[in-house]
């Protein structure tokens, strides 16, 4: 969902200092080359990097699909992270050729990621599949971290691929997964049961306002004159719980990214159930953005009929990170980027196809 959401998630880390040691450093034992490519519809030109390994025996290529952005190729996080690029440098490393890339209106492609709509960034990964598949791979398959997760089904319907890695994507509608999230932030501000109930209350309203109007000024205007008409007339306590929440205003000027509208009341389970390629399904037990209790076995009844396999790693949380009691605050100075059984068990995976 979007930046702003997760950043409510009390995802926590070990502090080793503020070293990248998992980033890779020249020279690089494989080939790195910037290339560019096509969306599917063929309207916008998105760059990229292309890394494959020097004794290059192996036809399988990946393409790695970042969160809700704008995020660059190496999906660089607000805690100065570049997971995409330690995760490309691993499985080259290990014998797989991976594309990375810069979203519409980033890095050195070309477009606007803000007007973008769901669709769009949908066509961007088959566009890169397609790339890759014109360039002589074999087996292709798409690694999609949440936003990227969701949406990795859908663009296998439209470019063909061997397989999908879904590392923590949306389980539920995107209503369902904004309630779960507002419901874990008021736990841990303290909100009494009356309280969480009126602020849930309130969130739902504002998503139905948002979806039933289609203007987005109008739409922007009649929430925040919901939160003006409920600050008005609240009690202190339900004041004072939405102040320590964050700045609601910011929030909803967030929503209005067409991709989260979009998401609203999309169930992206149901894309799931149209895969026909075998499926890699992975979660933290400690990921505070996607509730897998409630949602995994829907997602786990969608792939009855193909190959799969679900890894839930303890201790972790949406970013994959080992958890180790670091505020959200301090996730700068963590060593770790990505947890190493993360990135052995898609490996191994992969190999084993």
């Amino acid at each position: 969902m979007t930046r702003h959401l997760i950043l409510l998630i009390a995802v926590t880390l070990f502090s080793c200092g503020n070293k990248r040691t998992q980033e890779p450093s020249e020279p690089l034992p494989y080939a790195s080359a910037d290339v560019t490519f096509k969306t599917l519809a063929g309207d916008i030109m998105l760059a990229g990097t292309l890394t494959t390994p020097l004794r290059d025996t192996s036809s399988t290529a990946v393409i790695l699909v970042s969160g809700s952005g704008p995020d660059d190729r190496n999906y660089t996080n607000q805690f100065d992270h570049r997971p995409f690029l330690v995760l490309s440098d691993y499985l080259t490393q290990h014998g797989l050729t991976v594309l990375r890339y810069d979203e519409r209106g980033v890095g050195q492609s070309k477009g606007d990621y803000h007007q973008a709509t769901y669709e769009n960034l949908v066509d961007d990964i088959a566009g890169g599949v397609q790339y890759l598949r014109q360039t002589g791979f074999k087996k292709i398959g798409i690694i999609g971290h949440s936003q990227g997760g969701g949406m990795a089904p859908v663009a296998a319907q439209k470019a063909a691929v061997d397989f999908l890695v879904l590392m923590a994507p949306p389980n539920t509608t995107g209503r369902g997964v904004t309630l779960h999230q507002v419901k874990r932030r008021l736990r841990e501000v303290g909100a009494s049961e009356s309280i969480s109930k009126e602020v849930l209350s309130t969130t739902d309203s504002l998503l139905s306002i948002l979806q039933a109007e289609r203007n987005p000024a109008a739409a922007l205007a009649k929430m925040e004159a919901l939160v003006a008409q409920k600050e008005k007339s609240a009690s202190p306590e339900y004041n004072t719980i939405t102040k320590q929440m964050g700045d609601v205003h910011h929030l909803l000027e967030g929503w209005l990214d067409p991709k989260f509208i979009f998401a609203i009341d999309n169930n992206p389970v149901a894309a799931l159930k149209t895969v026909t390629v075998p499926v890699l399904l992975l979660y933290g037990s400690e990921d505070g953005a996607m509730d897998i209790t409630a949602n995994l076995p829907a997602q786990e009844s969608a792939m009855d009929s193909i190959p799969h396999q679900t890894k839930i790693f303890p201790g972790l949380g949406h970013l994959f990170m080992n958890s180790q009691g670091v505020p959200i605050g301090k996730l700068h100075t963590v060593e770790e980027t990505l947890a190493p059984d993360v990135l052995e068990t898609i490996n191994v995976w992969i190999q084993a196809l």
